[in-house]
């Protein structure tokens, strides 16, 4: 008998915020854990449906408990605005398509590799 997999949707994310904190100095763990540091919209893309969309202070979270998650950036930016704003845990894996391009040998930097397939960065 063959295994089953199950599919989870991934959701990937990108985080526009401000602060007084400055994140190339503290890095993105610190910079969400600052005190002025605030999410001002999170837009978020279902990789299974193409939905997209923009999640803003109030609204309730994008997407259903136990979904996976990932971003360009994820382990070092997003990640930790996520668990700022309580939609996972410290413990949740999620997938960060920056570390993923670099280990396809592609550019990391999002612009760059947007740049090589003939995409600007914020199409």
């Amino acid at each position: 008998m063959g295994r089953v997999c199950s599919v989870v949707t991934l959701y990937l994310l990108d985080f526009e915020s401000r602060s007084r904190a400055d994140l190339s100095v503290i890095g993105g763990r610190l910079y969400w854990q600052h005190p002025s540091t605030e999410a001002l919209c999170c837009a978020w893309y279902n990789t299974e449906t193409h939905d997209v969309g923009v999640w803003r202070p109030g609204d309730p979270c994008p997407f259903p408990v136990g979904s996976q998650l990932g971003a360009h950036n994820w382990s070092g930016f997003d990640r930790f605005g996520a668990i700022r704003l309580g939609w996972i845990d410290e413990h949740h894996v999620g997938i960060d398509t920056s570390e993923l391009a670099r280990k396809a040998g592609l550019p990391g930097a999002l612009e760059a590799l947007g740049e090589r397939y003939g995409v600007p960065k914020d199409k």
